[in-house]
């Protein structure tokens, strides 16, 4: 009844701000307006992406919140946030039959013709569902359903690197390894995760990567403290979960990358590239940034300096820094992210066109069960054989 009550007087709160900022700002003759002429939910969000002051109506919202230590107000939008300050999310059971399913086919297509394959498992920001359980008294499967999946692959003899082993082996908090405000991983980690599957490789395929091209003491590091609000952050607001660090990470050492240009052009960079530093904006309302997840490209690469490896990444978002960092100890690296091919992309063809030794998925673990919901956008993430 403690949690019901500070719901109540919030919504008292943000419904009597909202009504006067809107009498003030005129906001409501947009809403008035559209009455009659507009579907209902169409003309609500109208108003909201034109009321003014709406950022500072989140950050009442917000300051409220943590001031009452609400830690569920946003769970319809599946955001829990944490003593630490830390958003998480919890995620339903699947019975992972499509998925499997799709992946086993995948591994018997490259099997018969003798083309590698390896699954890379991503954790979310807990290794234990009871960890979320026990917090916030809401069920989640993401673990158990990973579990399983993982045990499933690794029976029929497909080699699985579950990074949840490699963080409990190394101590490393699994929170740490994502940004507070945002559901993904941060470049720290990308560059973490690239030299796990280098190390992977080299122990499965017998590639003779150098892993030490990937530690961090041979990388540039600008630190850019408290500059950015991740997507589920700017739900939330400031006010309640505070402003994430980034990190920019660049090669000490010589880099030479071939990288394809339009009209089939080819033109000649090094890591720089990948670095788009146009998005790294501190200077800008957090409100409005864009993502700073985004500040560095996805970019199928060959890398001149490297003589061997043509490793194909199935890939979700997490990719942006995963593959930049990989490239660097691999001759040649492209991606493809499954959601966004169009409906009659055969995944099959790709990989034989493209004369591809390795095959890796690497995938965040939420992705189980985006299937079971076919309007889902994730819905296509293992659509693997047409």
């Amino acid at each position: 009844m403690k949690k019901l009550s500070y719901k109540n007087i919030l919504a008292i709160i943000f419904i009597a701000a909202t009504v006067i900022i809107g009498i003030i700002s005129g906001s409501f003759d947009t809403l008035f307006k559209l009455a009659g002429k507009t579907p209902v939910r169409e003309a609500e969000e109208e108003f909201l992406d034109n009321m003014a002051d709406k950022n500072a109506l989140i950050e009442l919202s917000g300051a409220f919140q943590r001031l009452v230590c609400l830690k569920d107000y946003y769970a319809s939008d599946n955001i829990y946030i944490t003593d630490r300050k830390v958003i998480e999310s919890a995620y339903d059971y699947s019975d992972l039959e499509y998925e499997l399913n799709e992946t086993l086919a995948l591994d018997s297509f490259l099997k018969e013709n003798g083309i590698n394959f390896m699954y890379v498992n991503q954790p979310t920001k807990y290794v234990d569902d009871d960890e979320f359980i026990s917090e916030f008294g809401v069920e989640t499967y993401t673990n158990r359903n990973a579990d399983r999946f993982v045990e499933s692959l690794r029976n029929e003899g497909i080699p699985v690197l579950d990074l949840r082993d490699e963080l409990t082996d190394q101590g490393i908090l699994a929170e740490d390894m994502f940004y507070r405000t945002d559901h993904h991983q941060t470049v720290l980690t990308g560059r973490w995760e690239a030299k796990e599957i280098a190390t992977a490789l080299n122990d499965n395929f017998g590639y003779g990567i150098d892993t030490t091209v990937y530690d961090i003491e041979n990388f540039d590091v600008e630190e850019y403290k408290r500059v950015w609000l991740g997507e589920q952050g700017k739900k939330v607001s400031l006010a309640y979960v505070g402003l994430d660090d980034f990190y920019c990470l660049t090669p000490a050492y010589e880099t030479s990358y071939t990288i394809p240009g339009d009209y089939d052009d080819f033109f000649e960079d090094d890591f720089n590239y990948f670095v788009v530093r146009s998005v790294m904006t501190p200077e800008t309302n957090v409100y409005d940034n864009y993502s700073w997840h985004y500040a560095y490209a996805r970019c199928d690469v060959t890398n001149n300096l490297v003589e061997n490896g043509n490793v194909l990444l199935i890939c979700d978002s997490n990719a942006q820094t995963t593959e930049p960092f990989l490239s660097l100890g691999i001759h040649k690296t492209a991606s493809v992210i499954m959601r966004d091919t169009y409906e009659d992309f055969d995944l099959c063809s790709y990989i034989l066109e493209n004369g591809y030794d390795t095959v890796i998925i690497a995938y965040a673990q939420t992705w189980f069960g985006a299937h079971d919901d076919p309007d889902n956008a994730n819905a296509r993430m293992f659509e693997f054989i047409k």
